[in-house]
C-alpha cells in the first residue's frame, strides 16, 4: 500500500501520552544547541510515539546534487549516518523534490523505493513514512521512520511524523541562527580589537592624520573623496573611533550595493506590509546606530527619491521608516564617501546641490598609492607582517629588485590591489623572502624607471597636476582638496611650471 497526502498535521488525534512526549521534545530543543543532540531525541520520541524500528534525519547537501543521512536513532543507525544518496533519490528524495510527506506500507513494491540503503546497512526495510522539514517555507530535508512493528503506517501516523518534522525544523533553524550569531560576535571582536590604522609617512599621509585628529572631534559631517581602493572606509572607521561617539555603533553601507527599494529600507527600516516580503517591522540603519555614526560609501549613486529622505535626515535628525507615518529619530553622524565627481553629477542633475552642500561640511581628500610611491614599502611591510600570521608562513623580507618593480608599478586599483599582490606572492612564493618571481607578470613586465629617479618633488606635482584636473581648474578647490593655502598653492604651480 502507498499513500501520498499533503496535509497539514491534525493534533485532534493525538493520544495524551503521546502529546506529552512532544512537548517534552519541544522544551529541550528549547534549551538546547547541540544540533545531533536535539535531533536524536526528535527521532527517539519519533520511533517510540510511531512503534518503528528506526527514524533519521536526511538533508540536502549544500552546493552538491546529494542528500545526507545526518543524524538517525534505533536499528542500523551507527550504520546510516552519513551515507549519501543523490537528490531525487529513494522515497525520501520523492518527499524532498516534491514537498510532500509518503507512506509506503509495501517498499519492495514502491518504485521510488531506493534499494541500496538496504544493501549498504545490511538491515530490511518493509515500511517507510516520510515528512519534509521546511524551514523559512524552504524545503530543506525530510525526517523519516521505517518499519512500522505492529500493523501499517497510517494517516495518523502521518499527521504526528509532520509535528516531529517541525521540531527538526526548529532545531536546525535554532543551531543555524546560533552559528551565524556567533560568527557575528566573532567577526565583531575582531573589528573591536583590530586597530584601525592608516600606513604610511609620506607629508600627504601626515596631513590625512591631522585633518582626521581635528575632525574626529567635531560631529561635523564629513565627505571622503578618493579613488576605489584608496582607504575611504578605514578613513571613515579611524575618525569614528577617535570620536567621542566610538561607545556607540559604527554602521557601514555600500549606496552601489543594493536596489533602490531595498537600500530605501536598509537605510529608513519599514513597516510589516510595506511591501511584499515585509512580514514584520525592521528598524533601519540610522535607527539602530542611534548615537553612532553611520558610513554611507558611493554615495554618488543614490536615487533622487533616497537623497530628499537623507538630506532630512542631515536637517532635521528625523525619518519615516518605508510604509509608516511614525516620525523616528536619530542622533546618527554621517560620513559620506565617494569615488565620483559630485560637482559634474549636480550639474547632469544626478545629484542634489544641497544634499552635496551638506555632506561636504567637512572635506577629505586620500590621496592615489601612485601619487604617494615613497609609503609602498612600509606597507608592503606591513602586509607581510599582517599574512604570516594568517597564513602561518615564515616570510622574512622582500629582495630590494622586488620593492623596485613594486614602486614603478602605477596600481590602478590603489591599496587593495597592492594588498592582493602581496597576499599572492606570499601563497605561491616558495622561500622566506619574497622574490621578484613571485610578483604579477603586469608589475614585472613593467619598463619603468629605476627607484633612484623618483622623487618627492616630480611626486607632488603630479599629484597637483591631478588634483587641479580633478576640480576642473579651480585653484581654490584644488587648494583645499591638498589641505594647504591658496598662496602655497600658487607657489608650487609656479615652481614646478604647471600649466592649469
Amino acid at each position: 500500500m502507498r499513500i501520498v497526502m499533503e496535509k497539514k498535521a491534525d493534533i485532534s488525534c493525538i493520544q495524551k501520552s503521546d502529546l506529552l512526549k512532544l512537548i517534552e521534545t519541544g522544551k529541550i530543543i528549547n534549551s538546547s544547541l547541540d544540533l545531533p543532540e536535539v535531533l536524536e531525541k526528535v527521532l527517539q520520541t519519533a520511533c517510540s510515539v510511531l512503534d518503528s524500528e528506526a527514524s533519521s534525519v536526511i538533508l540536502t547537501e549544500q552546493n552538491s546534487n546529494y542528500l545526507i543521512f545526518k543524524t538517525a536513532t534505533g536499528a542500523k543507525a551507527e550504520e546510516i549516518k552519513n551515507v549519501r544518496m543523490k537528490t531525487g533519490q529513494g522515497i525520501a528524495g520523492w518527499v524532498i523534490d516534491n514537498g510532500k510527506p509518503a507512506i509506503s506500507n509495501q517498499v519492495e513494491e514502491d518504485k521510488r523505493w531506493f534499494k541500496e540503503i538496504s544493501r549498504i546497512i545490511n538491515y530490511p526495510t518493509r515500511s517507510i513514512i516520510c515528512a519534509p522539514i521546511r524551514m523559512r517555507e524552504k524545503i530543506i530535508g525530510a525526517i523519516e521512520v521505517i518499519n512500522k512493528k505492529t500493523g501499517v503506517f497510517s494517516v495518523k501516523d502521518l499527521s504526528l511524523l509532520t509535528l516531529f518534522s517541525n521540531q527538526a525544523a526548529i532545531a536546525i533553524e535554532n543551531a543555524k541562527l546560533h552559528k551565524e550569531a556567533g560568527a557575528e560576535i566573532k567577526n565583531l571582536k575582531s573589528q573591536i580589537s583590530k586597530p584601525f590604522k592608516i600606513i604610511g609617512s609620506s607629508s600627504q599621509i601626515q596631513k590625512l592624520f591631522d585633518l582626521i585628529e581635528t575632525v574626529s572631534k567635531t560631529d561635523s559631517t564629513v565627505l571622503i573623496r578618493g579613488e576605489s581602493g584608496t582607504g575611504k572606509e578605514l578613513a571613515s572607521r579611524l575618525i569614528h573611533s577617535k570620536s567621542a561617539r566610538d561607545i556607540y555603533p559604527f554602521t557601514c553601507i555600500n549606496c552601489s550595493a543594493l536596489p533602490e527599494t531595498l537600500l530605501e529600507s536598509e537605510l529608513f527600516g519599514h513597516e510589516k506590509g510595506a511591501f511584499t516580503g515585509a512580514i514584520a517591522r525592521k528598524p533601519g540603519r540610522f535607527e539602530i546606530t542611534d548615537k553612532g555614526t553611520v558610513f554611507l560609501d558611493e554615495i554618488g549613486t543614490l536615487s533622487r527619491q533616497i537623497q530628499v529622505k537623507l538630506l532630512r535626515v542631515l536637517q532635521e535628525g528625523e525619518f519615516e521608516r518605508v510604509g509608516g507615518t511614525e516620525t523616528i529619530k536619530a542622533d546618527v553622524r554621517i560620513i559620506a564617501a565617494t569615488n565620483e565627481n559630485l560637482e559634474k553629477a549636480i550639474t547632469e542633475g544626478r545629484f542634489r546641490e544641497d544634499l552635496y552642500y551638506r555632506l561636504k561640511v567637512i572635506e577629505i581628500f586620500i590621496p592615489p598609492l601612485r601619487d604617494r610611491k615613497e609609503d609602498i614599502p612600509e606597507l608592503v611591510k606591513y602586509f607581510i607582517e599582517e599574512q604570516k600570521k594568517s597564513m602561518g608562513k615564515v616570510i622574512n623580507s622582500i629582495e630590494p629588485k622586488a620593492i623596485e618593480l613594486l614602486i614603478s608599478y602605477d596600481w590602478p586599483g590603489n591599496i587593495r590591489e597592492l594588498k592582493n599582490t602581496i597576499e599572492r606572492a606570499m601563497v605561491l612564493g616558495k622561500s622566506d623572502i619574497l622574490r621578484t618571481e613571485d610578483l604579477p607578470s603586469e608589475i614585472k613586465s613593467r619598463n619603468m624607471p629605476p627607484i633612484n629617479n623618483f622623487s618627492l618633488k616630480s611626486a607632488e606635482k603630479t599629484h597637483i597636476e591631478k588634483i587641479l584636473r580633478y576640480s576642473h581648474g579651480n585653484k581654490s578647490n584644488t587648494a583645499r582638496l591638498l589641505g594647504i593655502s591658496r598662496n602655497r598653492l600658487d607657489r608650487k604651480i609656479k615652481e614646478y611650471k604647471i600649466t592649469s
